[in-house]
Order: C-alpha cells, then structure tokens, then sequence
C-alpha cells in the first residue's frame, strides 16, 4: 500500500526520513487529489495547496477519494481549510490550525497564506503566515516575554498587512508597541519562533506512516456521492491527461527513466520539451477553451493582488488604465492561458522529449536498453519497495551519486527528484533500484 502526500512551504528546511511508500508531491491544485486516487493510494495527506492563479483543490475531488474508500488528512494550510469542511464527510483533520478552523478561532483563508519562492527553490517561504504569528505570540505570552495585550496587538497587526507582506519586522512596526517591548520580543523570536505549520504538516506524516502500518485498514464511507453534471465534465477532463506519474510505464516511459538517470541531460532536454510544449499548446486552440471560471480566478487574483476588493476600487482601476469591459475580459483570458501553460500536464512535456529524442536519433540507444533492462528485471525478485534483496536506500543513494555519478549525494534530494519530473522519493528509489540491478548484470556478464 502507499501514500500521497501534498507538501511544500510548510515542510521547507526539513529532512524527512519518509517511509519509502509515501508519495511527497508538490502543493496541491484542483484535480490533483483526483489524479493522485488513480494509484489507489491507502491515504492521501493534504498540508499545501494554492489559492490563487491557480484553481484551489475542489471539495468535490476530496468527496470523491473518501467514496473509494480512501483516507484523506488535512493539516497545517490548505489541508487544515479543506478538512475543517470537510471532516463531517470523514476527511481526517490533525493538528492546532485544523482545530482553530473548526472551532472558528480562525475563519479567514489567508491566516495560512503566505508567499513563497518556485519548487526549484523548494517553495522556501517569504512571508510569514498569521496562524504562525498567533502560535508565536501565544508562546511569548506563556514565556512571559510579553503580556496578552501586547500579543493581540501583534496578531491584529499581522491581519492588517496584505498575506505577501506579513514580515517579522513590518508586523511589529505596524504593532506600535512600546520599544522595549518590541525589542524584547524581536530578540526572542531569534529562538522562541513557533512555525505551526510545520509542526502541523510534521503531525500530518505521522499520522500517514501510522495509517500505512494498517495496510487493510480502509476508509468507511458515510455518505453518497452525488454525480453531477459538472463532476462528470471534469472527471473526463482529467481522465484525459493519461495515467498518472506512478503508473506502470511502456517503453516510451522506460525511454523517459533511462533518459532521467543522466540528470544534466534530462535538465537540458525537459527545458526545451517544455518551449515546444507552450508554443504547440497555444496554436490551434479558440477563446472556448479558456473557461468562464478560469477568467473569475484571473480577476480574483488581480483584485487580491492590487487590493481591489471593492467594486469601486476596480471600477477606478479599469477607468485609470484606458480599459473597458472587453479589454478586461481579453487580458484576463490571456493570463488564464499562460497560468495553463505553466502548468502543462507532465504527460504533454514527455511527448516533446520524445520528439526531440527522435529528432536527434537519440530514442532507439535508449529504447533497447530500455528493453533489455526490462528483460534483467522480470527475472530479478525485488523487495516489496522496489529494492534488490539486501540492499536499503542509504547503500543505493551512495552507489548512485558517488560512484556512478561521481558526485555527493545531493543535500536536497527532492528537489533533484523534482527536477526530474518524478512524482516521488518512491518513483526515484526504484529508477535508481532498475539501475544497480541491471548494471550488476552488465557488470557479471
């Protein structure tokens, strides 16, 4: 059995030692709860998602991954949000900012919000979010740092600032508290910070590992799912896009892992697959396609972006830039194009690898030692993970990274992993596991 968890700025800056059935995913956007029940995962664990650019994870999709008998746990962001209206369903809520949603402590989306760098950067954070303000303030209260007065003013001016802006030192300049206060608690968070999202998301592993040591534990479904007419569109939607990463893979796949095990290569040929991928995306397609809801998330986000929450506000903002309701309705059909460029299926960025593997004369070289390691591997008894007998993760990263590669073992392995487009430690484990057990061969024969 295994497990996909949706994960990035509340996990930043810590080594996890996952079990190797944990699928670490990058936050979570609509459909990908949806994709991700396609492996039949025991649970899924939702701690990020995204909220705005990009369509937020639909309830519908959570509904439906509980109905086929899937555990879904919600904590720390997105998941907290998603869980605390959802667990009457039997969504599985952990941790504080869960609990503050669901007893209504908290009601606003954007306490969990924050800024935060690419997966590239592995989604470091840039702002502060104010469910860790308020985590924070409440330990420097019980600290007797500050007094409960001081802390509230310190929480109410995080809510103040724009999600984007909450920093440290803006949020208590904008406290206005006396300066020996401020100093007093500045200095003190240097240690006494408390990052509740992680401390959440961290909860939220342990209860997937825990739920992965029950493998014929199954999710009790107390509801019926209602199949609605937009359920069916989107479903089809999605259905479209091929099997998800983790799939068996035929030999183009195979092609794609033989590919990836050069990572320089991969680095260079994905980056022009992905050129070819935008420019063959944008060329046959009429104004149709661009849904009426992708062009609402384009105005949400502009509004929240330039602080046009009042119709007023946005009515002077189209006045104050020449634009009238046709041209606004242009320029956001445009940006929900680019937003679905961004996100190109990882199925439409292979096939261009493909073809440029084709077009160089490259394909057939990896193709039939795609076959032949094939061959070496269906008469090869693997472990349950994926590993040769005898051999565990530790052993394989060194043999990998040190004596094939020549290199150390990377400090950030998961952003290599999501550099090569795998959808997990999982899937990079056993392309590395394909390897040692096929050069072992070379190597004997």
């Amino acid at each position: 059995m295994s497990a996909v968890v949706f994960a990035g700025p509340s996990l930043y800056g810590r080594r996890l030692a996952l079990k190797p059935e944990i699928m670490l995913r990058p936050p979570a956007a609509q459909g990908d709860i949806y994709r991700a029940c396609k492996l039949r995962p025991q649970a899924i664990g939702l701690i990020d998602g995204y909220f705005e650019g990009v369509p937020s994870v639909w309830h519908k999709e959570v509904l439906w991954a509980l109905s086929q008998g899937i555990a879904v746990y919600g904590s720390a962001s997105m998941g907290a949000l998603r869980a605390a209206e959802l667990d009457v369903f039997g969504m599985t809520g952990i941790g504080e900012i869960y609990q503050w949603y669901r007893s209504g402590v908290i009601e606003d989306d954007d306490e969990v919000a924050l800024l935060h760098g690419p997966a590239e950067a592995c989604f470091v954070p840039l702002s502060e979010p104010s469910v860790n303000v308020r985590a924070s303030c409440a330990a420097a209260v019980e600290a007797g740092i500050v007094d409960q007065t001081a802390a509230d003013l310190v929480v109410a001016a995080a809510r103040a600032l724009h999600y984007k802006a909450r920093q440290w030192g803006a949020i208590l300049e904008q406290a206005g508290l006396d300066p020996a206060t401020g100093k007093r608690l500045g200095e003190w968070l240097g240690e006494g910070r408390v990052d509740q999202k992680q401390r959440d998301a961290l909860a939220l592993i342990d209860a997937v590992s825990d739920a992965l040591d029950r493998p014929g534990e199954r999710q009790a479904v107390g509801f019926r799912f209602e199949w609605t007419d937009l359920w069916d569109q989107v479903k089809r939607e999605w259905d479209a896009e091929g099997p998800p990463l983790d799939a068996p893979r035929d030999i183009a796949g195979a092609v794609i892992d033989e590919l990836r095990l050069d990572a320089d290569r991969f680095a260079s040929l994905r980056a022009q697959a992905v050129a070819r991928a935008v420019v063959l995306a944008g060329t046959g397609g009429d104004t149709s396609e661009v849904e009426h809801g992708a062009r609402r998330a384009q105005l949400a986000s502009l509004r929240e972006n330039l602080a046009l929450m009042r119709k007023s506000d946005l009515d002077a903002w189209v006045a104050r830039n020449g634009l009238d309701e046709s041209k606004l309705e242009a320029l956001l059909e445009a940006e929900a194009r680019l937003d679905a460029a961004r996100r190109l299926p990882e199925t439409l960025i292979e096939r261009e690898i493909l073809a440029l593997l084709h077009l160089s004369d490259s394909y057939a070289d990896l193709a039939e030692r795609a076959r032949r390691k094939r061959a070496v591997l269906e008469a090869t008894a693997l472990t349950e993970a994926g590993l040769p007998h005898g051999v565990t993760i530790p052993v394989l990263l060194d043999w990998y990274f040190r004596h094939l590669r020549r290199q150390p073992v990377p400090d950030n392995l998961d952003m290599l992993i999501g550099q090569l487009g795998l959808a997990s430690r999982t899937a990079f484990y056993r392309l590395l596991a394909a390897e040692y057990v096929y050069s072992a061969t070379q190597r004997g024969g």
